[in-house]
């Protein structure tokens, strides 16, 4: 979204991780030429998260993608945990990839879980966990099989 603002200082009110991003100063008399300056302003904020469904299923030796869209400032680390008849276990960045959401407000990012030729062990509960140093947020999903 842009918008203009004439003024020789810029307010900004109620302030959002949408209110994030570069802002242009132009300043101008009239004769050139015009100086401008940008600024990058950087919000900090608690994690959202929206997760996978609630059930995903899938057959034994098929291939599945969960993912998580999350967003967050300061950057957070970012974890999966599986847990199933073995015990928990939390998956590394090794077993997933993070990329930037495209289109969205910035800090956002899709956390993608991609699982080949599955097997028993890989069936169970899924939670993306998300923590910054103001908070953390999570979503969780069932790994179900199906005949």
């Amino acid at each position: 979204m842009m918008s203009d603002y004439v003024g020789s200082s810029l307010l900004l009110r109620d302030v959002t991780q949408r209110s994030a991003g570069g802002y242009l100063c132009i300043a101008s008399n009239g004769h050139p030429p015009s100086i401008s300056k940008r600024i990058i302003v950087s919000v900090n904020f608690v994690p959202e998260v929206m997760g996978p469904k609630p059930t995903t299923w899938a057959s034994l030796g098929s291939t599945v993608s969960l993912t998580c869209l999350f967003t967050a400032h300061p950057a957070p680390r970012v974890v999966w945990m599986r847990e199933n008849y073995l015990g928990s276990q939390m998956l590394n960045e090794e077993y997933f990839t993070v990329t930037p959401q495209d289109g969205h407000p910035p800090y956002t990012h899709n956390m993608t879980l991609n699982m080949r030729n599955l097997i028993s062990s890989d069936f169970g509960i899924y939670t993306c966990i998300i923590r910054n140093l103001l908070g953390e947020a999570q979503a969780t999903t069932i790994l179900r099989g199906k005949s």
